[in-house]
C-alpha cells in the first residue's frame, strides 16, 4: 500500500464511520412498525446464497423505549470501536509496508491510539500486558489533547469522557494529519 491508497481508505473509513452514526440515528428515531420482522441477506458475489434472518425479537426488543436506548448506545459503541481499531491498523499496515514502524511506535498520538484501540477491541478495559507499555506509562501518562492514559488505569474501564462520537473524529483527524505530515 502506498501512502495515497493509506489516505484513501482512511477516507473511506471516516465514511463508514458517518452512515454507523446515521445508522444510529436512524435506529433511534424510527417508528417500530418501519422495522421489518425478517431481513433477507444475499451474497452479491454469489447471489444463490440467501439468508432470511428473522428479526422479529430484535423488533419486539426495540419496542421498549429503555431496550432502544440501550441498543443504540451499544450500536453506537461498536461503530467507535470498528473505527477505531480500522484506522489505526491501516496506518499501522502503511507503516510497515514503507518501512516506518519505528514512527508509529514513537508518536504519541499513535501510542495512545493503540491503547484505546487494545481497550475498546477488547474488554473495555485497560490491560498493560506489553512491558514497554508499562514501561512507557510508569515514566509518565500517554496524552493526546486533553486526554491521558495512565498506568494507574490498569484494569479499569475505559472512562466514557476518554473517547465519544465528537473526540473520535478529531482522533481521526489527527491521525490523517500525522500520515501526511511525519510518513513519507
Amino acid at each position: 500500500m502506498d501512502k495515497e491508497e493509506c489516505l484513501y481508505l482512511l477516507s473511506t473509513s471516516r465514511s463508514n464511520y458517518a452512515m454507523g452514526l446515521l445508522a444510529s440515528y436512524l435506529l433511534s428515531t424510527i417508528d417500530n412498525d418501519l422495522i421489518p420482522s425478517s431481513l433477507l441477506l444475499v451474497n452479491q458475489q454469489f447471489p444463490e446464497r440467501k439468508l432470511n434472518f428473522d428479526i422479529s425479537q430484535l423488533k419486539f426488543f426495540l419496542t421498549i423505549e429503555q431496550n432502544r436506548i440501550q441498543f443504540v448506545s451499544e450500536f453506537g459503541k461498536s461503530i467507535i470501536r470498528t473505527f477505531i481499531h480500522n484506522t489505526y491498523e491501516l496506518v499501522l499496515e502503511y507503516a510497515t509496508e514503507s518501512d516506518q514502524r519505528q514512527k508509529i511506535y514513537d508518536s504519541e498520538l499513535m501510542t495512545f491510539t493503540r491503547l484505546l484501540r487494545n481497550t475498546v477491541g477488547h474488554t473495555h478495559k485497560f490491560s498493560f500486558r506489553n512491558k514497554e507499555d508499562k514501561q512507557r506509562l510508569s515514566d509518565r501518562p500517554v496524552r493526546w489533547h486533553d486526554k491521558e492514559i495512565t498506568l494507574e488505569m490498569e484494569g479499569e474501564k475505559i472512562p466514557m469522557d476518554l473517547i465519544d462520537n465528537a473526540n473520535v473524529i478529531d482522533l481521526f483527524d489527527d491521525i490523517v494529519k500525522f500520515v501526511r505530515t511525519e510518513l513519507r
